[in-house]
Formats: C-alpha cells, structure tokens, sequence
C-alpha cells in the first residue's frame, strides 16, 4: 500500500506532507458535517476514517471484492449519521 509506505515512512519531510495533508482532509470532512457540533464530528470523521482504512485493507489483501468494500462503507457510513437510538441532549462528550 503506497499510503501505508508514506505513513510509515522514517523521512521527517514526508511524515511532515503526510501529516500535514491528513489534517486537511480530516477538516475538509468535518466541514462537511456542518450540523454537527465540531467535536462530534470530528468522532465521526475518525470512525469512518477506520472503516475506509481497514476494507481497503482487507481488498488489497484480497480478502474481499471492491462492491463488499463500498457496501460495508456505505453500511458504516449510515449507522454514524442516520442511525439513531438517540442520547438525551448534552450526553455526548468526547473523551
């Protein structure tokens, strides 16, 4: 996995690159989660983040199809944003 090389690298340059766009793009999907509040969807940008992270995993290793891998992040995907067994209001925080 060429991203696995980039975050595994030990060049400070391109752990600096890697980091450094990592942070963009998780703000670019918290953005997007407006009505969210920011720590919250912060969490959820951290969990589908995980979710991606390990089906590409499990298809590159052949472990499944690419149509399981955009099934299963789809699947995730909805359960953090439309699922619901609500919490009374103000019982979220994050750790």
């Amino acid at each position: 996995l060429p991203i696995l090389a980039l975050e595994a690298s030990e060049d400070p340059f391109t752990r600096e690159i890697f980091a450094r766009n990592m942070a963009r793009n998780t703000q670019i999907y918290v953005e997007a989660l407006q009505d969210l509040p920011e720590p919250l969807a912060r969490e959820v940008v951290s969990v589908a983040a995980s979710v991606f992270d390990l089906q590409l995993r499990q298809w590159v290793v052949g472990a499944q199809s690419i149509a399981d891998v955009y099934d299963r992040i789809e699947r995730a995907v909805w359960v953090l944003l439309e699922f619901s067994e609500r919490l009374p209001a103000g019982e979220f925080s994050v750790a």
